[in-house]
């Protein structure tokens, strides 16, 4: 949680004057939340987990938080260390990342992530063009558009949204069924239900 511990710290105004009026306290709270967050994920892994989540949000749904000039400069490097630390320990790392990264896709995967959740359907994540490019370096979890069509669809709107999802994340491996968000406060009870429905009839890997 580099950046989303920052910004939970200090609000995302406040973290937006900072990276102008204080670069050098933004680059020491990443610095810092980035090994506080890498112990919690080692004394996680001691304990015997099979993979572990790393949460950091690094986006809205038009584009990245901090433009990807920024991004790379000073929360990138923390970020890797973070991931690098955590992968040698032994498991396979995933990124949690809510909003449109595709603007510095290419540097998240780098990292060495296993992983990339939740590619964000609103957010202009598409799962086909992400499955094209890094579909044999990545596990792509989720695009099913928990805002949309999981919110206000038809329970045979989200049995196709679900069909379509695995039909195009499937192949080859390499995909999780998931929303792009959660089960959240909203989503009618029958949709859950024809979401869970449809992953049991048309996933699975033989």
């Amino acid at each position: 949680m580099t950046l989303s511990s920052a910004w939970m710290l200090m609000g995302l105004q406040q973290m937006s004057y900072a990276l102008v009026d204080e670069p050098a306290l933004l680059t020491d709270i990443f610095r810092t939340t980035a090994a506080f967050w890498t112990q919690a994920g080692l004394r996680l892994i001691a304990t015997g987990v099979d993979a572990l989540v790393v949460h950091d949000d690094q986006g809205s749904n038009s584009g990245t938080f901090f433009s990807p000039t920024r991004f790379r400069q000073m929360v990138l490097p923390h970020l890797r260390q973070q991931i690098v630390t955590l992968r040698a320990a032994g498991v396979p790392i995933i990124l949690h990342s809510c909003g449109n990264v595709n603007a510095i896709l290419p540097d998240l995967v780098e990292t060495g992530i296993a992983g990339l959740n939740n590619l964000q359907r609103g957010a202009h994540m598409d799962l086909q063009a992400v499955k094209a490019a890094y579909g044999d370096r990545l596990c792509l979890i989720g695009n099913v558009d928990a805002s949309g069509v999981m919110s206000t669809g038809a329970p045979d709107e989200v049995t196709q949204a679900v069909i379509e999802a695995i039909q195009i994340g499937a192949p080859g491996g390499g995909y999780i069924l998931a929303t792009d968000h959660s089960f959240h406060e909203g989503i009618p009870i029958e949709n859950v239900l024809a979401f869970i429905a449809a992953g049991r009839e048309h996933g699975g890997y033989a």
